[in-house]
């Protein structure tokens, strides 16, 4: 979503058989208001190519050895389109085997990827990433979606969005009827919900108030400059709902919109069936109906071996989680499924060990640090993924400062201080027993999305006994789990992870703020909320930057959490079977549980 630095020029946007419609930009530099994940002088015709190269058993065994460079020309990050138009068939369920469970559908309520992944098959966002072939994987512009166009003022403090005419919310007794036509009094009610009845509420706090001059234009208002926002209308986490549902009280369990998808059934632990939109809006290149497949059903199967199984005997298209990130995982698959698909993406932040500041023990700065530094992040990272690891920023992606991703061989004090990403048990235990606490037991919450997760846990529960903390692993129920996260109630040590959103600014105030939407610690420090609003009310890239030195210095100090290792080349969200085409999965951060925007123009070369 980044667009050049300044210029006069519009910028045009719209997708395929839609009129392409002026966006003009004012005068700053969307750099990094809008970039996701940013490579510095990338070549994307260069990157491409017709098709992934056969790996052979050699290059498997040698895979886990490999840097990241080596192993992105075997497992490509795009390539050209590999059929004709007059080849596509319609038809077929694409099957997704998904670790998320099902949850509410509403998604004013939580992040969550079961809510966010059917949500966003239904609902649609103002605008979204245009992902696929041709596309900047990790880098990718916006395009409309129910806006057909946006235009900022020189100031920043006002954006105007035209919306589409001739799209439909949906009957909510039979949603395969058009039922009421979406006008600007419709997002007005959801931006609204969100910004002042939702745990996304941060991210439109700046919206002052909104026009609707007549009925497909809509005008937000800001209190300070907001160039940030606009990506952040695009993502996951922020669709457009159904006013008309939710007027009616049928939100948490229904879910019915102008999306792709439509929503059939949900049974928890078991699956989600969806079926096609047949009054979708946007149509293909040559002005055919969209989608091409006939549903989607997510399988709810928690067990990575069990993803596996699915996937060597065809039994699904894709799987969520399978390989848990190790490529030597992916490799194994490869030798049953020669023909199996992968979409990397680099490390730019992992999950983190989180410290609730709230809590009576971890409120205190030097425990934090204590528990930092007993950790061995990097042996740890050695176990669960031999040398495909990285010591990575916290939350600020390096990619925004730093010319090359950090690497265990590069001076971690200049770069994380004294506290992160370092391993000295005799300084930990020093710490600790300044605190005067002792011995003390721990439970720490996490959801199994993988079996990293667990084994990294494991090992983390072990280097804690090194100082007095004995600590135990607590795997929650799915929304056990994500509902006291989201609202920051998790207590003491809890595994966090949290939404993605993009730009630097967006980054670092949405996580570290204490308006923050994914402030899961409940961090209220008054030096990192003044350099995070600076940072996202900053109106070029020179300002943004400046704030960003010394916010990172502080969090780095206090610990607020510490990133736990992940393969620097990460896979495992992304194994697909080689006979769907044309899925336009991005690398670019948010990219997961996307799909209703992903899905929407794939289809199957098999039997059906």
């Amino acid at each position: 979503v980044a667009a050049p630095a300044a210029t006069s020029a519009p910028v045009v946007s719209s997708e395929p058989a839609t009129p392409p419609t002026a966006t003009p930009t004012p005068s700053y530099d969307t750099t990094l208001y809008g970039a996701t994940y940013y490579k510095r002088e990338q070549n994307v015709e260069a990157e491409q190519v017709s098709t992934r190269p056969v790996i052979t058993q050699d290059i498997i065994d040698k895979m886990p050895l490999m840097s990241i460079t080596e192993v992105t020309k075997w497992i490509p990050q795009t390539w050209q389109k590999t059929y004709e138009y007059e080849d596509i068939k319609r038809g077929g369920t694409f099957i997704n085997a998904v670790s998320w469970d099902i949850s509410k559908w509403d998604p004013r309520v939580t992040a969550a990827g079961g809510t966010m992944a059917v949500s966003n098959m239904v609902y649609m966002a103002l605008l979204k990433f245009k992902t696929g072939v041709g596309e900047d994987p990790v880098n990718p512009p916006l395009t409309p979606r129910l806006a057909e166009s946006w235009e900022y003022s020189d100031d920043s403090m006002k954006v105007t969005f035209k919306l589409h005419k001739g799209m439909y919310w949906g009957d909510l007794d039979d949603p395969y009827q058009k039922g009421p036509e979406i006008v600007a009094d419709d997002i007005k009610w959801s931006l609204l919900q969100l910004r002042d009845n939702s745990v996304h509420s941060g991210a439109f706090s700046t919206i002052a108030s909104i026009d609707t001059p007549d009925s497909h234009t809509l005008v937000l208002n800001f209190s300070s400059p907001s160039l940030w926002l606009l990506p952040n209308l695009a993502i996951k986490d922020h669709p457009i709902v159904n006013r008309h549902l939710f007027e009616a009280d049928r939100q948490d369990f229904e879910a019915v919109g102008p999306g792709p998808f439509i929503l059939e059934s949900a049974q928890k632990s078991v699956r989600i069936v969806m079926k096609a939109n047949p009054n979708y809006f946007f149509k293909d290149e040559k002005g055919g109906q969209l989608p091409y497949i006939d549903g989607v059903e997510f399988l709810i199967v928690p067990d990575a071996s069990t993803k596996v199984a699915l996937l060597r005997t065809g039994r699904v298209d894709y799987a969520y989680g399978a390989t848990s990130g190790r490529i030597e995982e992916f490799g194994k698959l490869l030798e049953s499924k020669p023909d199996m698909i992968a979409y990397p993406s680099l490390a730019a932040y992992a999950c983190c060990i989180s410290f609730q500041q709230n809590d009576p023990i971890w409120g205190n700065v030097d425990a934090r640090r204590a528990a930092s530094l007993a950790i061995d992040t990097k042996g740890i990272g050695d176990v669960l993924f031999g040398y495909n690891h990285a010591p990575v920023p916290l939350r600020a992606a390096w990619f925004f400062f730093m010319d090359e991703m950090p690497s265990w061989d590069d001076d971690l004090d200049e770069l994380y201080g004294k506290y992160v990403w370092h391993y000295d048990v005799d300084e930990a235990q020093r710490l600790w027993d300044s605190t005067g606490f002792g011995e003390i037991e721990e439970s720490i919450e996490y959801y199994a999305y993988s079996t990293a997760y667990t084994d990294t846990l494991s090992l983390v529960v072990e280097d804690l006994k090194k100082i007095g903390i004995k600590a135990k692993i607590d795997s929650r129920d799915y929304s056990a789990y994500n509902g006291p996260l989201a609202a920051g109630e998790l207590p003491g040590i809890f595994w966090s992870w949290a939404a993605s959103f993009p730009g630097l600014a967006s980054m670092m105030y949405f996580r570290y703020n204490v308006n923050g939407t994914v402030n899961r610690e409940n961090i209220n420090d008054p030096l990192v909320n003044e350099l995070t609003t600076k940072m996202r009310d900053a109106t070029n890239s020179e300002e943004m930057l400046s704030h960003l030195q010394p916010l990172r210095e502080r969090i780095l100090d206090q610990v607020y959490h510490m990133e736990m290792p992940r393969a620097a080349l990460a896979i495992s969200c992304y194994c697909m079977q080689g006979w769907v085409k044309n899925y336009q999965q991005g690398s670019y951060a948010g990219g997961y549980y996307y799909w209703g925007h992903t899905l929407d123009a794939i289809w199957l070369d098999r039997k059906h």
